[in-house]
């Protein structure tokens, strides 16, 4: 190295992956040249805003003529930024059988062309049936390994769980791992005793089942996707000694009265050391049921005529209803 010469600087010509700023920086790229072409494709600017994470693009349409345009006008659209969209898939052919092969992804390579029922296509960490329409999960196992919290957390971690499907089975863990935190265990020391040895065991030999795990895409048929139909969002909380949480389901019915229930989202929490009151603890689970609520209405799409929040609590019914300002501080504020 010549400490005498003056430094060479080298500048990125293309946007390296694996860096902190990288899918910023390709968000707002995508972002920044769909917002120069809003005056000539305002629809496709909303799609590219909100149904892009990353470079990955996930849209539902009830029509499939209209898919069919959103496929051929984002590939336009974003070519010319320079951006070439592949890995396209559906669970209705005709809307992807037009596309050149190399643009299709294998999943659906194979269905076009022997007719495969194996159709898992990888959809933000968890596994899509394009011919079923059914979400579902991969379990993530590693080799075998000696129990101990480091391993425990990596295990945990890897069940990539984003909508709260599986909460109530992940939970089960998270208890388990505040109980032995409670034996003052060392990252990698064995667990002991052994009858938390043995839930830890158990929990782990249930992961494979994991795959069985599945349920619907659309939130409805698309036979009640109509203008008529009413939408009701439902979001039931609750609380246990160990645990609270909260799930929202969309309740739709259609002008038929027909009524329809889909799940949307779930999230659960580990009660806290600190020994709470059942009220307090059901009060916590309405929060995170508020919380939900709001992240639902800011997300969803759909129009919802009514919002229903639910829990079993007398004494939390009472305090959100009242309105006295002489609540402690952890009442107040929730």
């Amino acid at each position: 190295m010549q400490r005498e010469d003056e430094p060479t600087i080298y500048e990125w010509q293309v946007l390296p992956f694996g860096t902190t700023c990288s899918p910023c920086c390709a968000i707002y790229a995508l972002q920044h040249h769909a917002q120069e072409h809003a005056a000539d494709t305002p629809s496709l600017i909303e799609i590219v805003t909100r149904a892009f994470y990353v470079d990955n693009c996930l849209y539902s349409t009830p029509d499939p003529a209209d898919a069919k345009v959103v496929v051929d006008g984002l590939r336009q659209l974003l070519a010319e930024g320079g951006f070439e969209i592949r890995q396209w898939a559906s669970n209705l052919p005709s809307t992807i059988e037009h596309l050149p092969p190399g643009a299709r992804s294998i999943s659906s390579e194979l269905w076009l062309s022997r007719n495969s029922t194996d159709l898992q296509e990888p959809t933000l960490g968890m596994q899509w049936n394009c011919l079923s329409d059914m979400l579902g999960y991969k379990h993530r196992t590693s080799d075998p390994q000696t129990p101990t919290l480091r391993n425990l957390y990596k295990i945990l971690a890897s069940q990539y769980d984003p909508l709260g499907f599986i909460v109530p089975f992940t939970t089960r863990a998270k208890v388990l791992i505040q109980d032995l935190w409670k034996q003052d265990l060392a990252w990698d020391d064995p667990i002991e005793p052994q009858h938390l040895r043995d839930q830890w065991t158990e929990w782990e030999a249930e992961l494979p089942s994991l795959q069985q795990v599945q349920f619907p895409r659309p939130y409805t048929p698309a036979s009640a996707d109509t203008p008529t139909a009413t939408r009701e969002l439902h979001v039931f909380c609750d609380a246990s000694e160990r645990a609270y949480g909260s799930v929202a389901y969309l309740r739709t019915t259609t002008h038929d009265g027909d009524v329809h229930m889909a799940f949307i989202l779930a999230r659960s929490r580990v009660a806290p050391k600190k020994c709470l009151s059942m009220p307090r603890l059901e009060l916590s689970a309405a929060l995170t049921g508020a919380q939900l609520v709001k992240l639902v209405l800011d997300e969803l799409t759909l129009t919802i005529s009514q919002v229903i929040c639910w829990s079993d609590s007398t004494t939390v019914l009472h305090w959100i209803n009242s309105e006295s300002c002489r609540y402690k501080v952890f009442v107040g504020t929730r």
